[in-house]
């Protein structure tokens, strides 16, 4: 008796099954390593844009700092400078090199940097005997040599606030000749004054400083910038210039900084501080030409939200350190969400040379 067999074809329904199975364990495999690859590019990528975001804000505000006290009367540092630009915007500031307005908690610093473009750098002049009998009046000075028309200037003395100005020209001496050392800062003809228009609050008396700040040539300037974070970006107001805010460098959380103090007047720094109570930042008992140097940190924000905290809850920006140059590092506290960030910290110190010299 003869046998039928049947050839089987094709899978059974456990293999169809299990290559199913095997297949789905295959494409999650796949997406998952490809999820994890692209976090890590992610990361990587913003990584990269936090250092670049940060080392250029660190840079700009180095650079600036470093010409910071260009030009600048030492014995008047701490005065206080009437200014106003054409009569509709009145920016009054202290004549220092550097002078950081503190922010409160994380809040950043505002930091302001002075200094001259003048190639006369340092040519300070005096006003003569008897001084100046009217507000309006040319300044009798000890010398013109190095300013020129359009040059601005500041002027300061003992027991009054001091003045922004700008040279509009010389003036006549009293036998109607013109007289290179009598220098004219009110509206003249050909020459309209910018700055402080209605002229000086006071007369000024013999003996006043003269600092000339020099004025605009091509993309060289004196400065008087402000710096700061808002909305995370770190921005500058150039307040000889224009009173807008300029945009440098997006995912600023905030800077911070601190004076380099010289407390026995040996130019080396003994202690690096700032007084958050104070207006000027300045501690207790210094004065701005104590001032050598200036600590500076950036804090950035990688622009990629993990899916847990990786941040800790407080980040110090520099160490603590018990011995000279003392200092106490800012803190930044992380909280809720933010902490699911990664952050990135540029710190440096930055020497006040126009002051050391």
């Amino acid at each position: 008796m003869n046998k039928s067999y049947f050839r089987q074809r094709g899978f059974s329904l456990v293999e169809v099954m299990a290559g199913l199975l095997i297949g789905l364990v295959t494409v999650v495999v796949i997406f998952q390593v490809l999820a994890v690859s692209e976090g890590y590019k992610r990361s990587t990528t913003g990584g990269a844009e936090a250092i670049e975001n940060g080392a250029v804000s660190l840079y700009l505000l180095e650079r600036d700092i470093r010409q910071a006290g260009a030009g600048l009367e030492r014995s008047r540092f701490g005065d206080q400078i009437n200014a106003s630009d054409g009569g509709a915007r009145v920016f009054n500031f202290v004549l220092a090199p550097v002078v950081i307005n503190p922010g409160a908690g994380n809040q950043a610093d505002t930091i302001t940097v002075l200094y001259s473009n003048s190639s006369s750098n340092g040519d300070i002049k005096n006003i003569l005997a008897p001084g100046m009998a009217d507000a309006a009046d040319p300044m009798p000075l000890s010398s013109s040599f190095g300013l020129s028309i359009n040059d601005l200037f500041i002027i300061a003395a003992p027991g009054v606030d001091g003045s922004l100005g700008m040279v509009t020209g010389p003036d006549a001496d009293a036998n109607g000749i013109l007289d290179g050392n009598l220098v004219d800062h009110a509206d003249s003809a050909g020459h309209s004054i910018r700055y402080n228009e209605d002229g000086f609050p006071v007369a000024y008396p013999p003996g006043a400083f003269v600092m000339n700040l020099g004025r605009q040539i091509g993309t060289s300037a004196p400065g008087l910038n402000q710096y700061t974070v808002a909305n995370n970006r770190l921005s500058v107001t150039r307040l000889l210039l224009s009173g807008n805010a300029d945009q440098l460098a997006d995912n600023i959380i905030t800077i911070k900084a601190q004076y380099g103090i010289d407390t026995d007047a040996d130019n080396v720094v003994d202690s690096f501080a700032l007084n958050p109570a104070a207006a000027d930042g300045l501690p207790a008992g210094v004065a701005f030409n104590q001032v050598r140097a200036i600590r500076l940190a950036v804090l950035t924000r990688i622009g990629v939200r993990e899916k847990t905290n990786v941040a800790p809850a407080a980040i110090t920006l520099w160490p603590d350190s018990a011995v000279a140059p003392t200092t106490t590092g800012p803190v930044i506290n992380i909280a809720g969400d933010d902490r699911q960030y990664r952050y990135r910290i540029f710190t440096t110190t930055i020497p006040l040379r126009n002051v050391i010299w």
